[in-house]
């Protein structure tokens, strides 16, 4: 979860974002958990946006793609903390290429997805998954520019 600091709250004149919004210097991690990085591209009035939202759950990502369209999305990037065995090391940025969701595994139930980058190491919300993926698994999206089946697809991949 990302934690606001009052102390770090950046004033913006009244022009420059929409009503209600609030902007920080910093935020802190309340904790040392994976969390998300995602680039989507809106439409705007003048034009396209592109924006980036950090999510704290994977059902929060889950939910961002089913409500966009499947060419919104641009970019996917895990962090994940320092390995329990050496906790000085920095956090680590992986580019995620799929998200795959677990057959049978109940929407909105954590640890329902998982993600794999371009060498095909997986993890979920949680951290990197020893041994690879399980199987029966839900193709649910593929960010664009990866083969032919680029965006949200409905691509099973069975045991």
């Amino acid at each position: 979860m990302f934690v606001s600091i009052p102390q770090l709250e950046q004033a913006m004149p009244a022009g420059l974002a929409p009503k209600g919004s609030r902007f920080w210097r910093a935020v802190e991690l309340s904790v040392n958990m994976p969390w998300f990085v995602v680039t989507v591209q809106t439409e705007e009035r003048d034009g396209h946006l592109i924006r980036s939202l950090l999510l704290a759950h994977d059902e929060d990502l889950f939910g961002l793609i089913e409500a966009n369209p499947e060419d919104s999305l641009l970019a996917l990037k895990q962090i994940l903390p320092a390995e329990p065995d050496d906790p000085i090391s920095a956090w680590q940025s992986r580019d995620i290429v799929r998200v795959w969701r677990i057959a049978g595994h109940a929407a909105g139930i954590p640890g329902e997805l998982i993600f794999e980058d371009a060498s095909e190491q997986f993890s979920d919300g949680l951290g990197t998954i020893a041994g690879g993926a399980p199987r029966g698994k839900e193709l649910v999206l593929q960010l664009p520019g990866l083969g032919d089946a680029s965006g949200i697809g409905p691509s099973q991949e069975g045991g």
